[in-house]
């Protein structure tokens, strides 16, 4: 791995070299540095910490290239490695063992080729992060990528997923993909107990030809276990301010996992037949302010969610008194719902131009769970020092009792860290 990053880097240096060969080349590069201190939360799902392994602290170096290479401009070939270094201070409450960690890894995010045939018709095929959708917090309709706890976070970047793309544009402002996961990108499966399997989708989407923010798209496909999905999103814009907008998918049936009692006292983590049987929808409907700063509200309904009593019963299932506790608790960990309830808020409000040189932003978002009453809150300020400097802190705040959705991490955490850019 780092003898191919080296080796773009001597690629891309020869492509300047030697502009009238047809090749052309542009490249980033971002360094983060930082420091994070954390107040691990209690839960039953981990256990004395031993199952997340949650640092109280640690140091972390993020280093990413971006790179570009283009023959003429037809043919592209992007490339983003990664290599992340980090020393983690963890510590078990139960048997008060502190334990220091240090870990280095070199990594591919992204690696694809881009292939422009005609003016409407384009390929994609590699290892890509191919995202879309008006809502800031998840994209039902895209069953590729799932949502993540810390997507928000600085450190965080989507691993890319094996994908042939297609990209037909009828009109100019119509577009049809059609998308193909062939192969796994090595990353350890979203749901316990399950192995990746091939996918499909197609997605259609039509924007306004006098306002390109005002667009809808529809998709369909296949999902785990060669389950049939629809989805569809919009966003409408209007008064040049305000703009409302929905992102949904139609699933057959939920394959997660449930804490079913099947003894007197005694659960066991399993696949709820009623469920599986019938259609489940997980949406997203928002509002969004664009003034002095950038506002958002949005509602998250996720059908296959756990309700009261099944929250309820997680924490039942997890004692030490259940014949079935480790099969319990490795199922729980990944129980293959995108969130864990039933019905959420998100808000969040971005400020940017603040500070002398109105250069610095400030962000604020708070996820929230109607279901168990818990609830996560993000602050983040990011400012430049100079032309490649930013540096950034960042505070997230958890509520809620024990066992419930944003407590089983998690209490309290604090960053601070900078990046150069080039």
């Amino acid at each position: 791995m780092l003898n191919a990053f080296f080796i773009l880097l001597l690629l891309s240096s020869f492509c300047i070299a030697a502009p009238n060969s047809g090749w052309s080349s542009k490249w980033g590069f971002e360094w983060i540095n930082g420091l994070l201190v954390r107040e691990v939360a209690e839960s039953d799902l981990n256990p004395d910490n031993r199952v997340f392994n949650i640092p109280r602290g640690f140091a972390r170096a993020d280093i990413r290239g971006d790179f570009k290479f283009k023959y003429y401009n037809d043919l592209s070939f992007i490339f983003r490695p990664r290599f992340l270094g980090t020393s983690s201070d963890l510590y078990y409450p139960q048997s008060k063992k502190p334990l220091n960690k240090s870990e280095a890894e070199w990594d591919i995010n992204e690696a694809y080729l881009d292939y422009d045939a005609t003016d409407f018709l384009g390929f994609s095929l590699g290892l890509q992060n191919f995202q879309w959708g008006p809502a800031e917090s998840l994209s039902p309709s895209n069953a590729i990528f799932h949502f993540e706890n810390d997507q928000k976070s600085v450190f965080y970047r989507a691993k890319g997923k094996v994908l042939a793309r297609s990209n037909i544009t009828i009109l100019g402002n119509h577009s049809l993909i059609l998308i193909h996961e062939p192969e796994t990108n090595r990353e350890p499966y979203w749901i316990a107990e399950k192995k990746f399997e091939k996918k499909s989708l197609a997605k259609w989407e039509s924007r306004k030809r006098t306002d390109s923010n005002t667009y809808m798209g529809l998709t369909y496909g296949s999902e785990d276990q060669e389950r049939k999905f629809v989805g569809g999103y919009f966003n409408l814009f209007f008064s040049e301010t305000y703009s409302f907008y929905a992102d949904l998918k139609k699933s057959k049936g939920s394959i997660a996992y449930y804490p079913k009692e099947i003894a007197p006292g005694q659960f066991l983590f399993q696949t709820d037949l009623e469920r599986l049987e019938k259609d489940q929808y997980l949406a997203v409907v928002g509002f969004r302010k664009e003034a002095r700063g950038d506002f958002r509200l949005e509602w998250i309904y996720n059908s296959a969610g756990y309700n009261k009593t099944e929250i309820g019963n997680i924490g039942k299932a997890l004692k030490n008194d259940q014949l079935n506790y480790f099969t319990n608790l490795l199922l729980a960990t990944k129980p293959g719902l995108e969130m864990y309830t039933q019905n959420y808020l998100y808000l969040s409000y971005r400020l940017p131009d603040l500070g002398s040189k109105k250069q610095s932003t400030l962000f604020f978002r708070y996820l929230h769970s109607f279901q168990d009453e818990s609830g996560n809150f993000e602050m983040n300020w990011e400012s430049p020092v100079n032309n490649f400097w930013n540096y950034y802190i960042e505070t997230t705040v958890t509520n809620g009792q024990l066992n419930s959705e944003f407590r089983l991490v998690e209490k309290a955490s604090f960053f601070i860290g900078a990046k150069i850019s080039l």
